[in-house]
């Protein structure tokens, strides 16, 4: 039974190792919040471009679903296990990034279609 104080020290190891992680990335944190959603808006444009609405539509329903069992869980779990529920209630979030990347897209795809042709003679004011 000596692998117990091997296991021990790895957990250890990989205690200091996280703590040493997070104190490094803690900031972006936030940051790193804001990009995926950015990703993910552009991924809906990709979609809405290739005509594929109903399974981006498909996409948002399915996380506003996510995002609202998840404050369901976390809320069953806040009056015996705080953290775990603290854990879970943070998934709310996801229905609005949801929302938030397919409106995004969606911008992109008007922007996209509103765009003049190549070939637009655009006149230049007299001055």
């Amino acid at each position: 039974m000596q692998s117990r104080p091997h296991a021990r020290n790895l957990t250890v190891m990989f205690g200091k190792l996280w703590s040493e992680l997070k104190d490094l990335f803690g900031d972006l944190r936030g940051p790193a919040k804001a990009l995926i959603v950015v990703l993910i808006g552009m991924a809906f444009a990709w979609m809405l471009i290739n005509h594929q609405w109903a399974e981006a539509l498909k996409l948002v329903l399915a996380a506003i679903v996510a995002g609202y069992l998840l404050e369901l869980i976390g809320n069953l779990f806040l009056p015996k296990m705080p953290r775990a529920g603290l854990f879970f209630l943070e998934g709310w979030v996801l229905g609005p990034a949801a929302i938030a990347a397919f409106v995004s897209g969606l911008i992109v795809v008007v922007v996209i279609d509103l765009a003049p042709p190549k070939d637009t003679l655009i006149r230049q004011p007299r001055s």
